[in-house]
């Protein structure tokens, strides 16, 4: 802007000629912000000025008078689209969404889960007896394979739960790290 235009535009006043108008958009703005709870940006809030009120107004503009009324949509969520793999038909599926069992040691489920560490992902096969919940066995490494469910060791409920305890407090505690610092300055 000139010197001469920014000096003519305080002599008369020192509004523009937009000035008016962009009080009355920003008023239908801040309503239809409401009334959409917040969700439109201002592309969508765009396309329904001009769909349902009629307004002729650019992008830029709209989004100028949305940022300075402190107004802002919610974005989209994203979604993962995944294809689903072949189904493996050599394994008969032997619980048909049953998760009951009659006897001990009839049926028996597994879990893997991945835990982040300091050091790395590491991964935890837990296995389960359907019957009364025992933990039947377990097993970590570093990469979540099939053979990680084979390599789980068998034991009493106790003795897994006292190992799985032991595990976590001593190798897998996320404080250790921070409370090893404190001590030791490292």
């Amino acid at each position: 802007m000139t010197r001469s235009k920014y000096c003519a535009l305080w002599q008369r006043g020192g509004e523009s000629k937009r000035a008016p108008d962009d009080r009355r958009l920003a008023t239908l703005i801040g309503s239809m912000h409401r009334q959409w709870d917040g969700i439109l940006g201002y592309r969508r809030m765009l396309t329904r000025l001009r769909t349902d009120h009629g307004e002729d107004l650019g992008a830029c503009r709209a989004r100028r008078l949305m940022k300075a009324a402190n107004l802002a949509g919610v974005p989209k969520k994203k979604t993962k689209s995944s294809k689903r793999g072949p189904v493996d038909t050599t394994i008969p599926n032997l619980v048909p969404r049953d998760f009951s069992a009659a006897q001990p040691n009839w049926v028996w489920v597994t879990d893997l889960t991945e835990l982040k560490t300091g050091e790395g992902k590491l991964f935890l096969c837990v296995l389960k007896d359907l019957y009364d919940g025992t933990l039947v066995g377990w097993q970590t490494t570093a990469r979540p394979t099939a053979e990680l469910v084979h390599r789980c060791q068998f034991r009493t409920r106790n003795e897994a739960t006292a190992r799985l305890n032991h595990y976590f407090m001593t190798v897998y505690n996320p404080w250790r790290q921070e409370s090893r610092k404190l001590k030791f300055g490292n």
